[in-house]
């Protein structure tokens, strides 16, 4: 099971200010979160592992981009896979 993120730990975890983060979400350098409840979003750790890894690799923000939008649509198949239905 993948563990869940709050906003507050996010911050922690990237050592990034709250408008530093939500800049590089509307930038395509972060997962979007995932809205779990009328006022409440999370990030799932993995996926954030899995940025901070490619940061410390040196990637280009490019392939940071493509990182992202690969993870976005492995949430989407994901899903799929565990319903049981096709995209």
């Amino acid at each position: 099971m993948n563990k869940l993120m709050n906003l507050s730990d996010v911050l922690k975890y990237q050592y990034r200010s709250r408008s530093s983060h939500l800049r590089d979400i509307e930038n395509g350098y972060c997962t979007t979160p995932i809205k779990i409840g009328p006022r409440s979003v999370v990030w799932l750790a993995n996926e954030l592992e899995q940025i901070r890894a490619a940061r410390i690799a040196g990637l280009p923000d490019s392939e940071i981009k493509k990182l992202v939008n690969r993870l976005h649509e492995e949430r989407i198949t994901g899903y799929y896979c565990k319903k049981g239905d096709k995209k």
